[in-house]
């Protein structure tokens, strides 16, 4: 119901909108073209050469067929199934230690 209202304001309200504009706004100035510039070009148009493109070449034939690698472990298992628990986590790696604290720079820094 609420997208008939919106759809009803949308066709009434735009061209009312679009008027609203078009009475506030100037018009444009007509443009006064010179006789000479208004005279029809009796010269041959300006064509732009096409480029030419290269010829397709379709891909060679690869000379044996290169194995994708192995599947992942547990390919083809289902995720979880009811009444099992979730796979173990990977052993976390070691926690990093803190860096030293930076020397104090010689000289001041200007910047």
């Amino acid at each position: 119901m609420i997208y008939k209202g919106f759809a009803l304001s949308v066709l009434i309200g735009a061209p009312l909108v679009v008027v609203a504009v078009q009475t506030l706004l100037p018009a444009p100035q007509p443009v006064a073209a010179n006789q000479a510039e208004a005279a029809p070009q009796t010269g041959a148009p300006m064509v732009a050469p096409v480029p030419q493109t290269p010829a397709y070449a379709p891909p060679p034939a690869p000379d044996a067929i290169v194995p994708a690698g192995q599947p992942m472990a547990g390919a083809g298992q289902p995720m979880l199934t009811p009444g099992s628990t979730p796979p173990a986590a990977p052993p976390a790696a070691a926690t990093p230690t803190p860096a030293a604290p930076a020397a104090a720079p010689s000289e001041p820094m200007n910047f």
